[in-house]
């Protein structure tokens, strides 16, 4: 779904800022970028972002449910070193499933292997693949040599860490660095 970035763009700004911290509408009503708006228009944004996926409500979730969602990621994430039908993992802080394709997943593996930046997980990720015999495919064609490969997962792995991996935190499907956590009073 494609939506006009002169409405959505600055309400995404503001969800994202902060590293992706859980905001109330009262909060974005107040925000910087979003002053111009009314507040009836932010609500619409946010009902149009969440009911397309782009967006979800959040909640400070308990600990239990917290340990549950590590759980269940946990296999899901062992799963993915074998198959790739799962395409989800859970986030306790929306109480649903977030769609992370296979390379993603793999990426979240290596970080939970304790790989840091970009070069580590793209090495990480290669090995398992080169392991399994899996190539990467590039316009329908397969690609066979190596460098080609690690260049791709590259590029991947650099959009991984500069995105995917702080929403992941966000959403706490990956554990935030030491000190890099929300208070309770954030995550309400």
């Amino acid at each position: 779904m494609a939506l006009p970035a002169d409405k959505y763009d600055l309400i995404l700004e503001a969800l994202a800022d902060d590293g992706y911290r859980p905001k109330r509408v009262e909060e974005l009503l107040k925000h910087d970028k979003l002053r111009k708006l009314k507040p009836q228009d932010i609500v619409d944004l946010l009902t149009v972002l969440t009911g397309a996926g782009f967006a979800a409500p959040a909640q400070g979730p308990s600990e239990t449910v917290s340990e549950q969602c590590r759980a269940l990621n946990r296999h899901i994430l062992q799963r993915a070193l074998v198959s790739m039908d799962l395409h989800h993992m859970v986030s306790p802080v929306t109480g649903g499933g977030i769609g992370l394709n296979h390379m993603t997943q793999l990426f979240v593996l290596a970080t939970t292997a304790g790989k840091e930046g970009a070069e580590a997980l793209a090495n990480y990720v290669w090995d398992f693949l080169d392991s399994t015999g899996e190539r990467l495919v590039r316009d329908g064609n397969k690609i066979e040599a190596k460098d080609e490969n690690l260049k791709e997962i590259r590029i991947l792995a650099r959009k991984f860490v500069k995105f995917g991996r702080p929403l992941l935190q966000a959403l706490q499907i990956i554990d935030a660095p030491e000190g890099g956590g929300w208070s309770n009073e954030a995550k309400r």
